[in-house]
């Protein structure tokens, strides 16, 4: 099922130390429960025109009375709370053990998983609206004690990976229709405590397993023959709970939090060393569970920290890279005075950019509800401005961007990926702006070149279009 790739393809094995500042660190409590907290999960659905998901974090709590409740915010906004299931009401009702949750952006279904005591595995699953489904994927013989899921974009499986108490990391993986596939990844010789999945835009499949030695091992694969598996660090407290995920600026992260009190974050990207970062917090009480993501909305890390108070907690940090993004949910005129202090930055003219997404994916005067600058996810047409496999602010096409980080040498996911994250793709727009500029002679005093100039960029089929928006694009920077 997997193939073997030497460890270097990863990553190496030493650690750099490193902390966050208490002040990078935001921390809001979203919720107090009356019943005890078994499990907790967390994600970020990215969405689409097709299937919108108005840009809520979600996060899912498990509780010993039964119930699965979702906590669904925006920023600045408040948290909604509402109970997606109640296990006690079941026929053959047992407690709640461990909750895992993602996003299928193929046909925009949420999907949380849920592992009862009595070795069950379930799946619920919904689009917004009235009405949850419920599965019951498998029975185990050994209790579970572990469980993580994702969604696999490349060939469209979907992947629980459940931890038994026999030891046994098992995967299940499956399309709609009828059938389950499961086989055992792997079988460890001390119990497991904790258990993350994700998977990255090269192609690979990692998942993460906390042991009662205090070890958090990494297994990573393609689909193929062979494992890779490998000891990320060893502890010396005990491991409480464990968390990761992928971020667009490439990394793989793990978060781990343990019984004296502190919160690691293990980050790395495939052949460099693993840094370990302190995670500040002021946390007074027991961690019994984590879950973490990313979020385009804010363009933070979220991790979501379920404490022995009942009590959930979401602490938000940036990442490398990220150029002060503020998030797809900005307003149009903050993304627009981001554009333009990036190009000027640069050197270049700030209304560049901003020229060009309001063309791209950008509508009207900048200030109607529905006339904001789209990060486009769709790669089929929604309007004149999005057509073929074009991505992002600036309609970029995989087949000619979005590789320029791999040096040429990404998959098709990859290129995708790198396009709908706005730092990088204002990047690539700005490194073509900066060799047409030198090569061809424009200036940054002659703005009645500018639309010549994104043209050259660009090479649209309408090259007349982005002229015209130089006063719209002034309009916003100044506002």
């Amino acid at each position: 099922m997997v193939e073997t790739l030497s460890r270097a393809d990863e990553s190496r094995a030493e650690i750099r130390d490193g902390a966050l500042d208490r002040a990078e660190v935001g921390h809001v409590e979203l919720e107090s429960f009356r019943s005890s907290i078994v499990g907790v999960a967390g994600n970020y659905p990215l969405g689409s025109f097709a299937f919108p998901t108005g840009g809520f974090h979600q996060t899912f709590v498990g509780t010993e009375d039964g119930k699965l409740t979702e906590l669904f915010w925006r920023p600045r906004e408040n948290v909604n709370q509402e109970v997606l299931f109640d296990f006690s009401r079941i026929s053959n009702p047992s407690k709640i053990s461990a909750v895992a949750a993602y996003y299928s952006d193929n046909d925009g279904f949420h999907h949380q998983d849920v592992a009862t005591e009595d070795g069950r595995l379930h799946e619920l699953f919904w689009r917004p609206g009235p009405g949850v489904g419920h599965n019951l994927l498998r029975r185990f013989d050994s209790p579970i004690s572990g469980v993580a899921a994702y969604f696999d974009p490349e060939d469209g499986f979907h992947h629980q990976d459940v931890a038994t108490k026999d030891g046994r990391l098992h995967e299940l993986f499956w399309k709609p229709g009828p059938g389950v596939n499961e086989g055992v990844l792997e079988k460890f010789t001390c119990g497991m405590v904790g258990v993350a999945a994700f998977y990255t835009p090269d192609g690979f499949q990692h998942q993460i397993v906390a042991t009662e030695d205090r070890r958090v091992h990494q297994l990573w694969w393609r689909p193929g023959p062979g494992l890779n598996h490998r000891v990320l660090k060893r502890f010396t407290s005990d491991i409480l709970g464990v968390a990761g995920y992928y971020t667009p600026d490439g990394y793989r992260r793990v978060i781990v939090a343990t019984s004296d009190g502190n919160l690691t974050e293990l980050s790395w990207k495939p052949r460099e060393a693993i840094d370990q970062t302190q995670i500040p917090h002021a946390l007074t009480t027991g961690v019994v569970g984590v879950a973490g993501y990313f979020s385009y909305g804010d363009n933070r890390q979220h991790v979501i920290l379920a404490t022995e108070d009942n009590k959930v907690h979401d602490l938000k940090f940036g990442i490398q890279d990220d150029l002060g993004y503020p998030g797809d949910i900005a307003s149009k005129p903050a993304i627009a005075k981001w554009m333009a202090k990036c190009a000027k930055d640069r050197g270049l003219p700030p209304e560049l950019p901003v020229m060009c997404s309001l063309v791209e994916s950008g509508a009207g005067s900048g200030f109607a509800w529905n006339e904001r600058m789209r990060n486009v996810r769709d790669a089929i047409g929604f309007s004149s401005a999005v057509d073929f496999d074009s991505l992002g602010f600036f309609q970029q096409r995989p087949l000619f961007w979005g590789c320029r980080r791999e040096n040429g040498r990404c998959t098709l996911q990859q290129r995708q990926e790198n396009i709908i994250y706005p730092p990088h793709a204002i990047t690539e727009f700005l490194d073509e702006a900066e060799a047409v500029k030198s090569r061809i002679g424009f200036s940054n005093d002659n703005p009645s070149r500018f639309g010549e100039w994104i043209q050259a960029v660009q090479r649209s089929a309408f090259p007349e279009r982005y002229q015209t928006q130089l006063p719209v694009a002034r309009n916003l920077i100044n506002r």
